[in-house]
């Protein structure tokens, strides 16, 4: 089978999304399929062209606004190089590229479009703007053969707005490469992802005025300059690192060896982070991924059901205590967001 996996960014650009269309392109290539990924090309060091690990990427000539993580981007000849490669099926993942939404409504061949984020998502003003342009891409996605939703969660919300059952499948991310386990040996606590907003940074800055513990932040975005004032205000220079952005085998290292890691997230689509963490049997602590507002004690059920935490924990409350293991102290209070 021929399939095309289109999406705005790819590597060296990374982050879920991109996580994902790369692990399922190598299990695929493995199966013997052939797989290209349509994406745009971020920086004149990419290659226009290029294969690994079994599959190919082409990357097209694009505009960026850099005015949030990721950018604004706008590509050139999104639909003529998906019709050039003749596909049986199409998988498109991105909500907020004009160019690539256009390309992808009018392509009338077989196409699926993967869910990788909750309806509305966002935080303010993003928030705002983020709820706008899912309401105005609601008629393109009903132009797909089917919907793919990252987790149950995702699923469950899709079908609440109107979606038939029939119409969406929760399909999880294969993690072919999770963390291997570590000792847990490290002194420090480890948050790893985007520094915007419903990442929840700004909670767990405040929370950690209560522990006394380490805690290395890793990632980039636009809220890393709120985030070090925060330290500043709570006089936490001597406990929180902030580390930047890291290599894979960096964050692999890191995530092996953390003594926790913490997602505090305000919501989430899936948590990838935690379940490489889950997977890796590493202790963490994360907010069952719902959508904002939503405060229903979790329903358990692992990664498949949208659930960052084991199976079992619905006897806790979804919002409530999560210490440091080791640390002797809470890291929030019952009813705060960890």
């Amino acid at each position: 089978m021929k399939i095309a996996d289109v999406n705005p960014f790819y590597y060296p650009y990374k982050g879920g999304i991109e996580r994902r269309m790369h692990d399922t392109a190598v299990r695929l290539a493995a199966e013997g399929h052939e797989v290209t990924v349509v994406t745009g090309r971020l920086s004149e060091d990419d290659p226009e062209e290029e294969k690994t690990e079994g599959y190919r990427i082409i990357r097209l000539k694009s505009r960026q606004l850099k005015l949030y993580n990721p950018p604004y981007i706008s590509s050139k000849g999104v639909g003529e190089a998906v019709e050039s490669l003749d596909p049986d099926v199409v998988n498109f993942n991105y909500r907020w590229a004009p160019s690539y939404t256009k390309a992808m409504r009018a392509y009338d061949g077989k196409k699926v479009f993967t869910y990788h984020n909750m309806w509305g998502e966002g935080m303010g003003i993003a928030g705002a703007l983020s709820r706008i342009n899912d309401s105005r891409f609601d008629s393109s996605l009903r132009s797909f053969d089917h919907i793919i939703a990252v987790s149950g969660a995702v699923r469950d919300d899709l079908i609440a707005r109107g979606y038939p059952e029939r119409y969406v499948t929760a399909v999880p991310t294969c993690l072919d490469r999770p963390v291997e386990p570590g000792s847990g040996s490290g002194d420090f606590a480890l948050s790893l992802g985007r520094l915007v907003a419903t990442k929840g940074l700004g909670v767990l800055m405040e929370a950690m005025k209560q522990v006394d513990h380490r805690l290395i932040v890793c990632g980039k975005g636009p809220e890393e300059k709120k985030l070090r004032r925060l330290i500043s205000k709570y006089g936490l220079e001597d406990r929180v690192e902030m580390r930047g952005f890291v290599s894979d085998e960096e964050k692999r290292e890191l995530m092996g060896s953390c003594r926790f890691f913490v997602m505090p997230s305000m919501f989430e689509s899936l948590g990838l982070a935690a379940e490489e963490l889950m997977r890796a049997e590493g202790p963490s602590s994360a907010p069952t991924p719902r959508p904002e507002g939503d405060r229903r004690r979790c329903r358990g059920g692992g990664p498949e059901r949208g659930c960052c935490r084991p199976r079992g924990c619905h006897e806790r409350p979804l919002r409530g205590q999560g210490k440091m293991r080791g640390a002797g102290q809470s890291i929030g209070r019952e009813g705060e967001v960890l």
